[in-house]
């Protein structure tokens, strides 16, 4: 090392920087925001596949935290979960005054790869309990994708003919999930948010010809305000 090279408190673990003080809090609240669809509260591939959301608030929305809460409904025949329950959208749209601010096709797909060949299995396990996955245990056969039975150990998570399950997950996208977990700032434009449902057969996995519908698609985030002029 260079001893001419100057040497400062900075350099020292800031453990050890007794000089070091925080910071006097910013006066703010939070409270959780909560955007339902405002199209309908029921959905389906072959009906109306169009969720549309529309987001604004009066505060700074925390979008690295949101998350999109629904229950799905099959039936015809039972089925389980493509990876996770990211895959019942094939489509992800977001409009700002009419213009297109991002648009992510072959959602499912996606969110799929992102999840499967980007998570260790620890993080795989976790979103197999909270988000519906079907695990890494499916049987195949020569001529179908069978069900295996409840008592296997090849079994998966089965949604039954007539059953429901409410899921929650975040969307795979570039403006809510940005690289910096920034905030969108306060007083920003109203926001669009489109989800096209994907088919039966591109959604869930099953021997059968089941079929699915969403109902009560609700998007929640927490929305901070500064209550502060000056800071503001």
């Amino acid at each position: 090392m260079d001893q001419s090279q100057s040497i400062s408190n900075e350099s020292l673990p800031k453990s050890m920087r007794y000089g070091m003080s925080s910071a006097t809090a910013v006066p703010a609240s939070a409270v959780l925001s909560r955007f339902a669809s405002v199209n309908g509260s029921s959905f389906s591939p072959t009906g109306s596949n169009q969720i549309r959301f529309k987001v604004q608030s009066p505060g700074f929305l925390d979008v690295s935290k949101h998350f999109l809460e629904f229950t799905a409904t099959v039936a015809t025949a039972a089925a389980f979960v493509d990876g996770d329950a990211g895959s019942f959208f094939d489509r992800i749209r977001i409009e700002s005054n009419g213009a297109v601010v991002e648009e992510i096709l072959s959602a499912g797909l996606y969110n799929n790869i992102r999840h499967t060949y980007d998570s260790d299995l620890g993080s795989l396990g976790k979103l197999s309990v909270s988000s519906g996955a079907g695990d890494l245990s499916i049987s195949n056969t020569v001529t179908q994708t069978g069900l295996a039975a409840a008592d296997t150990a090849a079994a998966v998570k089965v949604v039954t003919s007539g059953a429901s399950h409410t899921f929650c997950i975040q969307l795979q996208s570039g403006l809510l999930r940005n690289t910096h977990g920034k905030a969108l700032p306060d007083g920003t434009a109203e926001l669009d948010i489109i989800l096209t449902l994907a088919g039966n057969n591109q959604a869930l996995i099953g021997a059968g010809a089941h079929t699915y519908t969403i109902t009560s698609p609700t998007l929640y985030c927490p929305t901070y305000r500064i209550e502060n002029a000056m800071v503001m």
